[in-house]
């Protein structure tokens, strides 16, 4: 997912997401164009630290520490837990919902 961002694959990383997490007004108030004005304006993202929580069939749990540098050069480090869903159709984990850790 953060690997299709850092290269500007905004649509591939937009459908890594769940559908409800798409539908999220409180995130994406104008859908894929806020998500992609939010994502545009960040330079890099690195992933510092990730563990996995937990793992049943359909979902997980993943602690992640992410980095993310701005293009005003502001550095903004989240310690993240990420909510997985597995998406049958595609044979791919979403990322249904994430939380501040």
């Amino acid at each position: 997912y953060y690997s299709n961002l850092n290269q500007g694959k905004y649509e591939q990383a937009w459908n890594q997401l769940s559908t409800s997490f798409q539908d999220n007004q409180q995130l994406h108030p104008d859908g894929y164009n806020s998500y992609y004005d939010w994502w545009t304006g960040i330079n890099n993202i690195a992933i510092q630290d990730v563990k996995q929580v937990s793992t049943s069939t359909d979902t997980a749990t993943v602690n992640a520490l992410v980095k993310y540098t701005k293009k005003s050069g502001e550095n903004i480090a989240q310690s993240l837990e990420l909510f997985l869903v597995w998406n049958s159709t595609d044979n791919k984990w979403n990322i249904d919902t994430v939380s501040l850790n």
